[in-house]
């Protein structure tokens, strides 16, 4: 056995994959690996090492064990927008209920 060719040594997964970290000005391009899938979990490992689970019917189609894939992170401000205003309304909501609850027990 040649030195450095111990099985044991554990290998930074950033030297098996070429993975990158593209930034652009409104998006950020992760590579990701598809490390396996179990019960319908997909398990994706990041450059770090990291690992993230997805519902395997959200990757796509003909996606296998061992493929690289894009994860592409980019702002919704729409969506965003929309959630925002869900939530206030929800607290509004909430408060206006807890003021009659107050009110009525006053009565």
């Amino acid at each position: 056995m040649n030195e450095g060719d111990d099985d044991s040594e554990e290998i930074p997964i950033d030297s098996i994959f070429q993975f990158e970290w593209r930034n652009m000005a409104d998006e950020k391009i992760i590579l990701v690996s598809l490390d396996r899938i179990e019960e319908g979990i997909a398990v994706l490992v990041t450059p770090d090492g990291h690992m993230w689970l997805l519902p395997a019917e959200h990757l796509p189609e003909d996606s296998g064990e061992g493929d690289v894939l894009d994860v592409i992170l980019r702002r919704n401000p729409g969506e965003t927008e929309k959630l925002t205003r869900r939530v206030h309304d929800l607290q509004q909501r909430l408060l206006d209920r807890t003021r009659e609850r107050n009110e009525n027990k006053g009565q």
